[in-house]
């Protein structure tokens, strides 16, 4: 019990110490070394298997006992699920957002987690959502610098200027595509070939873009040239597509039309390709724009016809497949333009004004979504800050509970302790008590075995005192001989509290054949015992008062032949012993019971015997007309 008490004590003093330790390793060194443990599993290349990945380490400590780790774990999940289930994935990147914008430093897992969620709110068409988490990135990038990895750098202000030029930020866009273009070459060796040419292709197209709009033909030229030379080296069908499209634009600004419209066809031919492959929208508005080019060039050339082919052709488009309000604007001031040129100055005038209800309509679906996304956007945000409140709430709270909760563990280890030590003194004292009883038994049981041994001699001499009274000297040498036999294997076993049962039973066989030559053999006996008693252990004489009453008050009187048996028996804890005689039942000493000395002494040997074992001992007596019958279950011991 005193040991038990001393490791409750440690085990309280690690748990008070526990919080300590979380606190004292740093976010730093758990961070390094989640990311080393990620990559000695990078074998694991399926989505699932990362997934799983990652959701044990999340499981783990210490990886679980801090926001940083945590918040890493959390955007890795958010990037596997991105790939097959998109709210998944954002309620990952939030869940990370959550703990990362409470930490002071660690910029590239925060630029991430912006750029995820700018990546989910744009395929959702939240533009003002997925913008402001593109600029909250760029943002710290411009305060960061040297903070931040290159090549998440790259990924956020690539992502940032596309979304600043489609809402018009031009003067943003175009400071954020430069500062991607610095970084991209400054690190070409070690952002990997794929990287660093995809993204080289990202900025140029989108710097083209921002030229385009502000008609400066020579940067539009320098960057078709930079597209250019990337499809020379890739020879991606991709970039050869934009290389085409950038090249009419170019020559329709150079009033070049039929180089245009070569060019405008090119692109024309790989968007049918491409879609009648992948059956893809992007394809099929990409062959609308296309259709709307050739409309322009071909109504600057006053090849009507062919205009007019195109113009079905975009109809037959627009019948069966969602154009957007921005390439349907462009696709009516197309047509117009045929129409001027045409001189149908009616049908002129009904497009020009359906073009600028189009662009009105831009403009008011972009306002009334920008308003709602604003609205949505700062009720979450009031919602994170009342969470935020909770949560300090909460942490406060707990920190409370924490000191009072150890001043409660504290009082109850004392009072546990000053338990402990009363219920260890009570415990010894009942120890104490036990072993003095078990003593007292002891001591009984060998009184007891005292008391008996001297009237078992008493009975041998006896007997051996007729013989020599009636001078029958052989007898006499015999009888002496298993005498001194049968008193040797009494002192040996009387010096032990437990002995073989061979033993027993041996000393019991001479017993029985001292008494055949007492009484002239007027009885027979037989003893049947089991071959597999060796190792079998038993309290010595305990048996043999039986045996003896048999002889004395049950076959001794008889006139005729008597018959004792002994059976013996062994089952699993206890020994049955058979002691039967065919001792008349209507004798004097018979209806006594069989009662004598050595019999009293036994019996409360037996009773002394079971209390200390705790085993379930009996003694039983049975009698007919015929026979007189004890049965003995004594609990033994294997040597």
């Amino acid at each position: 019990m005193k040991r038990h008490l001393c490791l409750l004590f440690l085990l309280t003093l690690l748990s008070c110490q526990e919080k300590v330790k979380k606190e004292s390793v740093p976010p730093t060194l758990l961070l390094e070394k989640l990311k080393q443990e990620a990559k000695n599993n990078a074998d694991k290349k399926g989505p699932d298997e990362k997934i799983d990945f990652w959701n044990d380490v999340l499981n783990h400590s210490p990886y679980n006992q801090h926001h940083v780790p945590q918040a890493y774990i959390y955007y890795q999940l958010a990037k596997e699920y991105a790939k097959t289930d998109l709210e998944t994935s954002k309620t990952y990147l939030e869940m990370a957002l959550g703990l990362i914008e409470k930490e002071k430093d660690f910029f590239e897992i925060k630029i991430s987690v912006y750029n995820g969620l700018g990546n989910i709110y744009l395929t959702e068409g939240k533009t003002f959502q997925s913008n402001h988490y593109y600029n909250k990135a760029a943002a710290l990038i411009a305060a960061y610098p040297d903070e931040i990895a290159p090549r998440a750098k790259v990924i956020c202000l690539v992502n940032c200027a596309q979304e600043n030029f489609n809402s018009s930020q031009i003067d943003k866009s175009t400071a954020q595509n430069y500062l991607a273009l610095q970084t991209i070459i400054a690190n070409k060796n070690n952002l990997g070939e794929d990287f660093y040419y995809n993204n080289l292709f990202r900025a140029y197209t989108q710097l083209f873009k921002i030229y385009e709009r502000t008609n400066q033909l020579d940067s539009l030229r320098l960057y078709n040239q930079k597209v250019g030379e990337i499809y020379k080296l890739l020879e991606s069908d991709k970039i050869q597509r934009f290389f085409y499209g950038e090249k009419a634009i170019i020559f329709g600004h150079e009033q070049k039309l039929d180089s245009a419209i070569i060019y405008t066809k090119k692109c024309e031919e790989f968007d049918k390709r491409a879609y009648a492959e992948t059956n893809f929208d992007l394809h099929q508005l990409n062959l609308y724009i296309s259709y709307t080019n050739l409309i322009t060039f071909y109504a600057a050339k006053q090849q009507f016809s062919a205009s007019e082919k195109y113009i079905k052709a975009t109809q037959d488009i627009e019948s069966h497949f969602g154009v957007n309000y921005r390439s349907k604007f462009d696709n009516r001031m197309a047509q117009a333009v045929y129409y001027l040129q045409k001189k149908n100055l009616n049908t002129y005038r009904k497009l020009h004004l359906e073009s600028l209800a189009i662009k009105d309509s831009i403009q008011a679906s972009n306002s009334a979504k920008a308003i709602e996304e604003i609205s949505v956007f700062y009720d979450v945000e009031a919602k994170k800050k009342s969470i935020d409140f909770l949560n300090e709430t909460v942490k406060t709270t707990n920190e409370k509970l924490e000191t009072r909760t150890l001043l409660l563990i504290i009082s109850g280890l004392l009072l546990l302790i000053v338990s402990g030590f009363i219920g260890f003194y009570v415990y010894v004292q009942k120890q104490g008590k036990k072993l003095a009883v078990k003593e007292k038994m002891l001591l009984q049981q060998k009184l007891l075995r005292t008391q008996m041994e001297p009237h078992f001699i008493f009975n041998t001499l006896s007997s051996l005192q007729s013989f020599i009274r009636f001078e029958e000297k052989e007898k006499s040498i015999k009888y002496l001989n298993l005498f001194s036999k049968l008193l040797r294997s009494s002192l040996e076993m009387s010096r032990n509290d437990l002995i073989s049962l061979e033993d027993e039973i041996e000393a019991i066989r001479n017993y029985l054949i001292l008494q055949q030559m007492r009484n002239n053999h007027n009885f027979e006996f037989n003893i049947d015992m089991p071959d597999d008693t060796l190792g079998v252990m038993v309290p010595p004489m305990l048996i043999q008062p039986f045996v003896e009453n048999a002889v004395i008050h049950g076959v001794s009187p008889l006139q005729g032949k008597g018959e004792i048996r002994i059976n013996i028996n062994l089952n699993s804890d206890l020994i049955t012993v058979e002691i039967r005689d065919n001792g008349k039942v209507n004798n004097k000493i018979k209806s006594s019971g069989h009662t004598s000395l050595s019999g009293s002494i036994a019996k409360e040997r037996m009773d002394l015997l079971f209390k200390e074992t705790s085993k379930k001992g009996e003694i039983q007596v049975t009698q007919t007309k015929d026979n007189y019958t004890v049965v003995l279950k004594i609990p033994y011991k294997n040597a």
